[in-house]
């Protein structure tokens, strides 16, 4: 996939700007950008608003705020790989997937942390585990599934992994707000969605099962993530992951 940087630049009514440069988001992000600028000349006094906010609401605290939240998540992935060096690597490939599927990094960042340790142990590698975030990234995309909904699933996952099994309220909130990862674990297993409550009883849809459903499908979900449109709140959301990396690094 040829690497692209594509602008954002909002334009605030006192003649500010609020730019922000986002590097190797891809053919696909490149094509949702466009889809996005479609939306925006026909909201564009909205969106004049808007970035007169954002322009003004960036003070020193918020910056501080960064920095407190890259320093807190850098030490946790230093720690979880073993080395400064592999948590570079590590971070650098949560930025990138967060970037393609229009995610909060953090949340990104938090996802693969609290996977990491039950993955390992069912011998994943590092690689492996990022590969499990960045499935699940995109069944998120895919389920439509932003914000609070999918940070409530890939909690629902996270308490399963560590677990090791998928079952009572984690089930239910995979089936209800999981959307795509319900139907890839329904599939693995050889049953509908609402079948998935007789396998959760039963104890069947184990750790390995919810990494087999999610990495075995990484392709197909990265296909069907990047033909999802981009948002003017996706927007928004690299603009944050922009501000977050620059203060960070």
């Amino acid at each position: 996939m040829a690497e692209k940087k594509v602008s954002v630049r909002l334009v605030a009514e006192n003649g500010r700007q609020v730019r922000a440069e986002l590097e190797g988001v891809g053919d696909a992000g490149a094509r949702g950008f466009k889809r996005m600028s479609r939306e925006v000349d026909h909201a564009g006094v909205m969106l004049r608003r808007l970035a007169g906010i954002a322009a003004g609401a960036i003070s020193i605290r918020q910056v501080a705020q960064y920095a407190d939240t890259w320093t807190d998540l850098r030490s946790r992935v230093d720690l979880a790989t073993g080395s400064q060096e592999r948590g570079v690597a590590v971070m650098d490939r949560l930025a990138q997937m967060a970037r393609r599927t229009y995610s909060s990094l953090e949340q990104t960042t938090e996802s693969w942390l609290a996977n990491s340790t039950a993955l390992r142990e069912l011998g994943m590698s590092t690689q492996g585990s990022l590969d499990f975030t960045e499935a699940l990234n995109d069944a998120m995309v895919v389920s439509g599934a932003r914000a609070e909904r999918a940070a409530s699933v890939q909690n629902a996952l996270s308490k399963a992994m560590a677990l090791g099994k998928l079952s009572g309220d984690n089930l239910n909130t995979v089936i209800q707000s999981g959307g795509r990862v319900a139907e890839l674990l329904a599939k693995e297993l050889g049953t509908t969605v609402s079948g998935l409550r007789q396998m959760g009883q039963q104890g069947k849809i184990t750790g390995d099962v919810i990494r087999t459903a999610l990495v075995g499908n990484l392709e197909l979900l990265r296909e069907e993530a990047d033909s999802m449109p981009a948002t003017i709140g996706d927007a928004f959301t690299l603009i944050g992951n922009a501000a977050l990396t620059l203060v960070g690094t």
